[in-house]
């Protein structure tokens, strides 16, 4: 059970951090390139399932490369990780590179493509455990000991 909560921890920020990365360019160029043709919110539109497809090969990937099993809450651990990592990161980003404060961020969650970005990131944060079910692995519940 350790080795699965260790496992859980450092493939949520492994899978994180890759996502960041990628989500990273993704944006640059959706910011300097579409943005400005068709606007934020179309730009995030056409954005969201490139970062979504990318997410579920990143999931798929760290949860095969630290054998993270198909335990529900293993999977659920790992999705929480992410997201508080992807989270903190987004904010970091923000503070440090557009200094904005963690409140302006937060802010800009509540437009439509802030709240399009995040609707994306609760999805990227169940992928681990819905890769479990859609791969057959059967996730199921561990006992309580």
């Amino acid at each position: 059970m350790a080795h699965q909560l260790s496992a859980g921890i450092r493939a949520g920020i492994a899978y994180a951090a890759t996502v960041f990365g990628i989500g990273f360019l993704l944006g640059a160029a959706r910011v300097l390139l579409l943005a400005p043709r068709v606007g934020a919110t179309i730009a995030v539109l056409v954005e969201t399932p490139l970062i979504l497809a990318a997410s579920w090969y990143a999931a798929g990937f760290w949860m095969k490369r630290l054998a993270v099993g198909a335990e529900i809450r293993t999977r659920i651990l790992v999705g929480a990780v992410a997201f508080m990592t992807l989270m903190a990161l987004e904010v970091a980003l923000s503070v440090s590179l557009f200094h904005r404060s963690a409140g302006e961020y937060l802010a800009g969650l509540l437009s439509p493509a802030g709240g399009i970005g995040l609707a994306a990131q609760v999805c990227f944060a169940t992928f681990p455990l819905c890769q479990a079910i859609v791969r057959g692995d059967r996730p199921h519940r561990q006992s309580i000991r």
